[in-house]
């Protein structure tokens, strides 16, 4: 009986990871070829669907509108690791006559008691690493990230959203970046208009677990140039683009309707001021957001923008960067983020006529 039991978790875990490996594109070779395409991309809205998989073809899935493409930042390391330390976990529970239900399956002539400890241990990572490969394949997800949700205002929308988003990065307390990161207290301040869009974009496999899955709706840089000004005169700095969602608070009761806002920008290249440095690679932004900003407990203003549809949008946020080292398995037991600064959005949209010329 077990080793069918084995033989059945494997194909399962096994077989989707494969699929959306082999399915995805260079994420190098993708960021290396954005680079020379105009400065309007699109990024996305994550939603989950419970019958969507790995493959690059939508078309069986959604028939009206084919999922745009997106890769992700790196190979899914973790999810193999994950696949490893839940398969093991299983193992146990199943051949080990001092867990349930090994105790029942395996002979015990020495009597050995039942370890409840390494019983409840094992049945987390079991139920911990099979919920996290399921969401990380597209087949299950978070239920208020349909469409269903957002009619009733438990994740508001924000499509046809334009507005300012002003990156203040510099050291924040508790940030692990590097001791000599921003040590000086300078700041890097870089404003970039951005357009939030309704149009869906798939992220390839294992997707970003910020974003609460794989599926998301387009972000568009409207700058033709974005730049900040630094000691030496003006710096030009590419943006690819990003994506952005709109998740339920579960860990507590969101009695004002509010919920988390998550948005992230693509940096083809690392770009520094004094001894702050913003780096290459894709940056995270974490905000809040009220379906009704008329039940937010601050006046539109300061600390306020009103959205579409009456929405309201905390002014502040953070910003962080993935940080995933072998202390948390590169990712498999999750990400680990070291904070880069803070973020203010607005509605003031100054619409750059171009960088200066050389």
């Amino acid at each position: 009986m077990a080793p069918t039991l084995y033989f059945i978790l494997v194909s399962f875990l096994l077989f989707p990871l494969s699929n959306g490996f082999l399915s995805r594109k260079n994420p190098k070779a993708e960021l290396k070829g954005s680079i020379t395409q105009p400065n309007r991309f699109h990024l996305s809205r994550c939603t989950t669907n419970l019958f969507e998989n790995s493959s690059d073809d939508d078309s069986e899935v959604l028939p009206k509108k084919k999922l745009k493409a997106m890769g992700t930042t790196s190979y899914p390391i973790s999810s193999y690791l994950l696949v490893i330390i839940t398969f093991r976990s299983l193992t146990q529970l199943l051949t080990l006559p001092t867990e349930i239900p090994g105790a029942f399956l395996v002979p015990n002539p020495s009597q050995i008691p039942i370890d409840v400890i390494a019983t409840a241990f094992d049945l987390f990572f079991v139920g911990f690493g099979a919920k996290q490969l399921l969401e990380q394949n597209g087949i299950i997800g978070l239920e208020g990230d349909d469409e269903k949700s957002r009619e009733t205002g438990r994740t508001p929308s924000l499509k046809d959203l334009e507005c300012r988003v002003t990156l203040n990065v510099g050291r924040e307390k508790g940030t692990m970046m590097e001791p000599e990161w921003g040590a000086s207290g300078a700041r890097l301040l870089l404003p970039i208009n951005l357009k939030f869009t309704g149009e869906p974009v798939k992220i390839d496999f294992p997707g970003e677990e910020a974003m609460g899955g794989r599926f998301c709706y387009s972000l568009d840089v409207l700058d033709d140039c974005v730049s900040f000004i630094g000691p030496q005169g003006e710096v030009r700095v590419s943006v690819k683009g990003g994506a952005w969602t709109t998740l339920p608070i579960d860990e507590r009761k969101a009695d004002l309707g509010e919920c988390k806002l998550r948005f992230f920008l693509d940096f083809p290249d690392e770009t520094s001021r004094n001894d702050v440095t913003l780096p290459a690679g894709r940056i995270f932004f974490s905000g809040v957001c009220f379906a009704n900003a008329g039940d937010a407990p601050l006046e539109v203003g300061e600390s306020l923008v009103l959205g579409p549809g009456n929405v309201g949008i905390l002014t502040q946020g953070g910003i962080t960067v993935k940080r995933n080292s072998f202390l948390n398995l590169y990712g498999a037991l999750g990400d680990t983020n070291a904070i880069l600064g803070r973020y203010k959005v607005d509605n003031v949209k100054i619409r750059d006529e171009g960088c200066s010329v050389d």
